[in-house]
């Protein structure tokens, strides 16, 4: 019988972290630009973590982990029917079904906290992925500074809506966290419930958006070539360029004008903004490769 794949077991907030996503992403070429969210992802967990001393006690600790893993796995239920039941402790209540021991609101909260927290710190390392990936299936060196933004260019409708989701999702774990300490303290129920109601409404605007990297994410100049290659009936470099070649004593294609082309660039105009600019034949040759064969 074929071994069966691992399984990675559930993320459990009571015990996990983002420590093991940092290790696995602080080498890639974005880790510069996430390093900050997920530094503060980390920072939040352990303030969190704080209020969840009482559940490592060994008499609770097997169950409050399967609490913990409960909640996290019902988590879009509990955003879903938080509105209905009026707060994210009551919902999650309803939904987990462990109820030994008996969480308190302030532990719930910490631990939707965490939950939240490591799903945007895995939005933004799957931002990282993403981009080493394309890096690599473009043959694409971390110094290579016009080929990245060409691909970044490329990529950046996704781009744009992953950091959209994490920064979401961040926004959405400090909420909980803040919820989690004024539980803590707060003696005045109604005071609680105010503030539950408030975060409830707050969340409930939270855009959901997460999906892979769209093929549908290209520049006006990808959009251009498209059309050119549409008309060549092949993605063919020679093919193509013989278009770019008479395209640039004709009309704008899909909002770009061609001005000029050598052996190492193409110039062109981006009509609506006015905007010059140039691309490597290396780069077009990309572009071209990753348009789908005729």
């Amino acid at each position: 019988m074929a071994a069966q794949p691992a399984v990675d077991p559930p993320f459990n907030p009571l015990t996990g972290d983002v420590n093991d996503l940092i290790l696995r992403h602080q080498s890639c070429w974005l880790w510069p630009e996430i390093t900050v969210e997920l530094q503060a992802l980390a920072m939040l967990i352990a303030h969190a973590g704080d209020l969840l001393t009482p559940l490592h006690h060994p008499t609770v600790a097997d169950a409050a982990s399967h609490a913990a893993i409960g909640i996290v796995r019902t988590m879009p239920s509990i955003h879903q029917y938080a509105e209905r039941f009026g707060s994210f402790a009551t919902a999650a209540r309803r939904l987990i079904a462990s109820t030994d021991p008996a969480l308190t609101d302030a532990q719930i909260y910490a631990l939707l906290a965490i939950a939240e927290a490591r799903t945007s710190a895995e939005g933004y390392c799957e931002l990282a992925t993403g981009i080493e990936e394309e890096l690599a299936r473009n043959a694409i060196g971390p110094d290579e500074t016009d080929e990245i933004r060409w691909l970044r260019g490329e990529l950046a409708q996704w781009e744009r809506e992953q950091w959209r989701w994490s920064d979401a999702m961040r926004e959405s774990a400090e909420r909980f966290l803040l919820l989690a300490q004024f539980a803590s303290t707060s003696t005045s129920s109604d005071a609680l419930q105010r503030a539950e109601q408030q975060i409830v409404k707050l969340t409930a605007t939270v855009g959901k958006f997460h999906g892979g990297r769209p093929k549908g994410a290209v520049t006006k100049f990808t959009r251009a070539l498209m059309h050119l290659a549409q008309r060549a009936g092949s993605t063919d470099f020679d093919a193509v360029m013989s278009l770019v070649e008479k395209a640039i004593h004709d009309d704008p294609i899909e909002g770009i004008q061609f001005q000029d082309q050598n052996d190492y660039f193409v110039w062109y105009l981006d009509v609506v903004t006015g905007r010059e600019r140039q691309t490597t034949i290396a780069n077009l040759r990309r572009a071209l490769s990753r348009l789908p064969a005729k």
